[in-house]
């Protein structure tokens, strides 16, 4: 089993959750559990801030993706609109597959009721930032890069990359 099997393993039939989209952060969809995130930000003005987490979180990173569900297709190049119209119909779908292409590396999250997410390199693009995360209970971040290199470390990516070999 190669490491990205053994990494996604156990969120295969998971229920996604908490699926949305913003500008700013990408695409962010959770998985298993939820539990009570509490961040206290005391640098200018006091406040607590208080969000449900999933015992998994998959991030967006520095990609091009699409989802397709329900016939529906949203892209990274589409309206806000549409984006967040898509990536919200993945809310409720169990997640059944990961799988990445040994070629270029795009990556495809398939769901139950049909839904797709499939993430791929951006073109002319020179980036150090990965295509995605995934945060993993055990504290590990999992980030795949797009040529093909990963972090598997704890607590944040971009520690040290290593080259990705897929079974084919």
């Amino acid at each position: 089993m190669d490491i990205l099997n053994r990494v996604c393993a156990a969120m295969y039939g998971e229920i996604c959750w908490g699926a949305e989209y913003s500008p700013y952060t990408g695409i962010r969809m959770h998985f298993g559990r939820p539990h009570l995130c509490i961040r206290e930000q005391t640098k200018q003005i006091p406040r607590r801030l208080a969000v449900a987490e999933g015992e998994w979180c998959w991030r967006t990173g520095d990609s091009a993706w699409t989802v397709v569900c329900g016939g529906k297709i949203a892209m990274s190049s589409s309206s806000l609109k549409a984006i967040r119209c898509g990536v919200f119909r993945l809310n409720g779908q169990k997640l059944m597959s990961v799988e990445v292409s040994p070629t270029d590396y795009s990556t495809t999250l398939t769901f139950d009721l049909g839904g797709r997410l499939t993430y791929r390199r951006r073109r002319h693009v020179s980036s150090t930032f990965p295509m995605w995360m995934l945060f993993r209970p055990n504290g590990y971040v999992f980030a795949l890069y797009r040529d093909g290199t990963f972090d598997h470390t704890r607590g944040r990516a971009g520690v040290r990359h290593r080259p990705l070999r897929l079974c084919l």
